[in-house]
């Protein structure tokens, strides 16, 4: 009676393990895909930003090449001190304006203060200005003058682009250089329309 005892419980064993198997290989396969998750090495600069209104916020958010600084204002008139105290620096900076226009844009870097606006009735034209520390007056920039920002305006549903912008942004890319080793500290003030 024994051995009869004997091969039931090993019936029983491999109707068990026929059951197991398959969760035991696919628990085994979903380990093997895992690794530890380490933190990646920083490769972006230690950037801050403050905004002088409480009710304006800036979000960094980093990009390939560099960052972008995603500013809301309520208001649409503010300031905001961008610091990059990191290395390296990023070769990109991009301001993204959520603003229903922008009749004045001015970025101080230390040493030149870049003035952009965009007329309020199409074409939509954007005029550029720079003006170093020690000058008295701004220069005018064109598209082919190195300092000039790339500025454009972003329909968010992929309408023509127009001002008002209704449910978009204004990104401006500063000209490649702008932030460097000595000049890591951008005074930005905005305005959307002047009142």
């Amino acid at each position: 009676m024994r051995p009869l005892h004997f091969l039931t419980q090993i019936g029983v064993w491999r109707q068990s393990a026929a059951a197991i198997l398959p969760l035991l290989f696919l628990a085994l396969s979903l380990l093997a895909g895992c690794r530890p998750i380490q933190p990646e090495p920083s490769s972006s600069p230690a950037i801050t930003a403050t905004t002088a209104q409480a009710s304006d916020h800036i979000a960094l958010l980093p990009t390939e090449s560099g960052v972008t600084a995603e500013i809301e204002s309520p208001s649409g008139i503010g300031s905001a001190i961008l610091n990059f105290a990191g290395s390296p620096l990023p070769s990109t900076v991009t301001l993204r304006l959520h603003l229903q226009g922008l009749e004045s844009l001015s970025i101080d870097n230390g040493a030149v203060t870049l003035e952009i606006a965009i007329t309020s009735m199409a074409p939509y034209t954007t005029h550029q200005t720079i003006r170093p520390v020690a000058a008295a007056s701004s220069q005018p920039i064109d598209p082919h003058d190195p300092a000039w920002a790339q500025v454009e305006i972003v329909s968010a549903r992929g309408a023509t682009p127009q001002i008002p912008v209704e449910d978009g942004y204004i990104d401006v890319t500063l000209p490649s250089g702008f932030v460097n080793e000595a000049q890591r500290t951008l005074d930005i003030r905005w305005v959307d329309f002047y009142r």
